[in-house]
């Protein structure tokens, strides 16, 4: 068993049944990969041993990827879904846009041809549609999978890629391998116990950060069926 310290004078015993051989992939029941070329992001998920999920992430930064392995037990059944527009870089493409026209007619419609009105009016094109691929590159549309009850994100999905069909087919097989998971016959105090382990073994492995996981930890100790008899 493993002793976690919730407070200077209390001590939460936590079983290990949690762990147990769950590197080891004996089984694998899906597997789903969303590659994004023009964001250079590579995302493979593949449910194994039916209560595991490896979720992989690879990007321009980082070629050689992260690896993690995620608990079904302790993720919520319902995902939430993000959407988020970079909306700056889309205003300066409409700013860009507009001052293009002024020296493009005013070399037009007067007599001042100055090849600068038309170096400047390329630039601010070239400008603007910089900012435009910027907007579609840091826009996101995101499906998220939260742990129960500490509410810590887990699993990151683009939402309806790389098709409807193939994004939908796959959610819901992970939602029933997630009820499946969860469907083991903890009680409450174990699944909390569970969950504050597993997010440790996650902030270990460097897919959470020390705040995010001192934050959870917290949530975990304040709920009412943590410590309950």
């Amino acid at each position: 068993m493993e002793r976690i310290s919730a407070t200077p004078t209390e001590e939460i015993i936590i079983e290990d049944l949690f762990e147990e051989d769950a590197d080891e992939i004996r089984e694998v029941h899906a597997r789903f990969v969303q590659d994004s070329r023009f964001k250079g992001i590579r995302r493979d998920f593949t449910i194994f041993n039916k209560t595991h999920l490896l979720q992989s992430l690879q990007s321009f930064k980082n070629k050689r990827g992260n690896t993690h392995r995620i608990n079904l037990q302790f993720v919520r059944q319902a995902p939430e879904r993000h959407r988020q527009f970079a909306w700056r870089s889309l205003q300066v493409f409409g700013v860009c846009f507009v001052l293009s026209v002024i020296p493009a007619c005013v070399w037009y419609f007067t007599k001042f041809k100055s090849e600068y009105l038309l170096v400047a009016s390329l630039l601010l094109v070239v400008a603007g549609v910089i900012a435009l691929l910027l907007f579609f590159y840091r826009s996101r549309d995101t499906y998220v999978y939260r742990s129960i009850a500490a509410g810590v994100p887990l699993i990151e999905l683009d939402y309806h890629k790389p098709s409807r069909t193939e994004f939908d087919a796959f959610t819901d097989r992970l939602e029933a391998y997630i009820r499946r998971a969860q469907s083991s016959g903890m009680n409450r105090q174990q699944m909390l116990a569970g969950e504050l382990k597993d997010l440790r073994r996650l902030k270990d492995a460097g897919l959470l950060s020390e705040e995010t996981y001192a934050n959870s930890r917290t949530l975990i100790f304040r709920h009412k069926d943590f410590s309950a008899n």
